[in-house]
Formats: structure tokens, C-alpha cells, sequence
């Protein structure tokens, strides 16, 4: 787990938001959770969990 990849899901997005204090320390472990849970992508959490919009969360990934 230690290489940021668990359950096909990509934690890295959520690491740099995190990292650069776009979100909270327990969105990001909520988020993980649920991507985990899920099986699904780290992206769809933020968006499902009502952490980012989906508007603010491209608008990110566009920049990194």
C-alpha cells in the first residue's frame, strides 16, 4: 500500500489535494475508504462524498 495504489484505485490526487491544503486530513481518509470499499476510482469518492465538485476536481487534475 505504501506505493499509493490499493484496489486498482489512484490515491495520489488525493495525497497533492491534501498536500496543498485543498482538503481536510478526514475527507481525504473518507475518501480513500470509500474508493477502497468501492473498488472505484479515488476521483469518483471526492465527487460522490461531496468533498470537491466535480468542476473544482477537473480543474485540479488539468493543473497536475
Amino acid at each position: 500500500m505504501s506505493n499509493g495504489r490499493f484496489s486498482g484505485i489512484n490515491q495520489r490526487i488525493a495525497d497533492r489535494l491534501l498536500a496543498e491544503g485543498r482538503i481536510q486530513r478526514d475527507d481525504h481518509a473518507r475518501a480513500v475508504e470509500h474508493a477502497k470499499g468501492r473498488q472505484g476510482r479515488i476521483e469518483d469518492a471526492l465527487v460522490e462524498l461531496e468533498v470537491l465538485s466535480e468542476a473544482d476536481l477537473l480543474k485540479f487534475v488539468a493543473t497536475v
